[in-house]
Order: C-alpha cells, then structure tokens, then sequence
C-alpha cells in the first residue's frame, strides 16, 4: 500500500485512514470503506497539520467515531513507544520509517511537540490560518478557496483586477465547498474581501 505523499501536512493521519479503508474493504464492509474514503479525501484538501483526532472535526466527514479511533491510535503509539523505551522528536514528514520490516513508533507527546513547535511555515500554511480566523470559514471552507487561490498574493491579484468594490465582495461567493458543493455564498465572500481589500482598521 503507498504511503502518504511526501510533503502531506498529515501523514500519520492518511495513513491510518488508508490503512483502517483497506481492512474495511477486505471485511466487505462497504459503507465503512466508504466513510474513511471520504475523510480521507476531506484530510488531502487540508493544508495544515493536525494535532488530534479530535481537532480534525472542523474537517467534513470526520465524525466522533473516526476523530475518536485516530485519538485511540495515537494513545497506542504512546504505550507502545514507553514499553520500549524509547525518546525522540516527530519528524512529521517521515512518521514512521520501515526498515527491517519494523518501524519506529512515536508517543502522543512527541506528535505533539513535532505538531507545535516553530518551524518554517509555507506561504499557503500561513494563509490558510488566516482564513481560519474568519467567523464561518471551517476548513473545508479554507481548502475549497485555497484551492483557486493558492497565496494571499494571488487573492489580492484576483481582487485588484475587479472593476468595483461589488465585484470584489462577490469574487468568492461561487465557490463550492463541502459534500453538497454548495457555494462559498456572499456574506463570507463580503466578510473575506473586507478583510483583504480594506484599507486601515476593519469598521
């Protein structure tokens, strides 16, 4: 089975749900398979990392059974890692790394260090915590803008190039989000061309 794709914010993550995907469709247990299938494709559109099962409910699809599950996976690192005593820091972009046939598991404490501490952010890593700062914008709400707009560099181009401050409020409102790919609408789309577009303090 491949592993997540290098550079993915979530690597741990992916690869349980493939992995939990996978035994689901050995079992014959479709809509199982399906569920997982589904919040993995929400956690891929995801730029950020993610620090717990139970931060990733601002993800569509992730549930209180699968948030739950990923949080249950993580305590079990945890154990196994003190059984063996072992310390380290996570390296987020090689989680976990086979070589003889066995792998290094990590603590849930470690997870975390390697979550939080202050590294390097991408442009669209900083973006994307922008948006997730606006009342009403959820992550998948984050990840569908950041999909057409990969930078705020690229968003304010997109605004410039609007005749009116009217263009500019609705430039986002058809942007389709979620399951239902409803769109963006314009009371958020007004809300993020405020905060992009205006000069001085917001009102």
């Amino acid at each position: 089975m491949p592993g997540p794709p290098r550079g993915c914010p979530n690597p741990l993550f992916t690869r349980w749900l493939q992995e939990w995907r996978d035994q689901a469709a050995e079992r014959g247990r479709v809509r199982t398979q399906r569920a997982y299938e589904r919040a993995l494709s929400s956690l891929r559109k995801y730029p950020l990392p993610l620090r717990s099962g139970r931060e990733a409910r601002i993800l569509q699809y992730f549930g209180e059974r699968i948030c739950r599950q990923l949080d249950e996976q993580l305590e079990k690192h945890r154990g196994a890692q003190d059984a063996a005593g072992g310390t380290g820091e996570l390296d987020q972009e090689r989680p976990l790394q086979a070589g003889d046939g066995s792998c290094r598991l990590l603590t849930f404490p470690e997870f975390n260090q390697g979550a939080v501490k202050n590294k390097a952010q991408t442009v669209s890593e900083v973006f994307a915590r922008q948006l997730l700062q606006i009342s009403g914008i959820s992550g998948d709400k984050a990840a569908a803008i950041l999909e057409r707009y990969k930078t705020p560099a690229s968003l304010l181009a997109a605004y410039a190039a609007c005749q009116t401050p009217r263009d500019q409020e609705q430039l986002l409102s058809s942007i389709k989000c979620g399951k239902l790919q409803r769109n963006l609408g314009p009371a958020l789309s007004k809300t993020v061309a405020q905060l992009y577009c205006t000069q001085g303090p917001l009102p």
